[in-house]
């Protein structure tokens, strides 16, 4: 697996992406990381690319929100999450 990470909020464009498919070997994962999004022709070599996933800010928080309980300890003690209820528009 290889791993490319960006920690600028701006879109990342299909030449960033094909530079880390330059490198994904046969049958091997390759994940594209970064705050900010993904331009279309970038989404579009995503669906096209089999192992080629990219994931933005949003799914990073997503994916943290999501496991934040599973994580150790020690991870949790770094980046310490308080829950906080809040009444849903649809009430009535």
């Amino acid at each position: 697996m290889k791993v490319q990470c960006k920690r600028m909020t701006a879109t990342i464009g299909a030449p960033e992406v094909q530079q880390l498919i330059g490198l994904q070997g046969a049958g091997e994962l390759v994940v594209f990381m970064t705050l900010g999004t993904y331009s279309r022709d970038a989404l579009a070599l995503e669906r096209q690319r089999p192992g080629l996933r990219l994931i933005t800010g949003e799914d990073i928080v997503s994916l943290v929100l999501e496991h934040y309980p599973a994580l150790p300890e020690r991870w949790r003690t770094i980046m310490p999450l308080t829950p906080l209820l809040v009444v849903a528009d649809t009430a009535s």
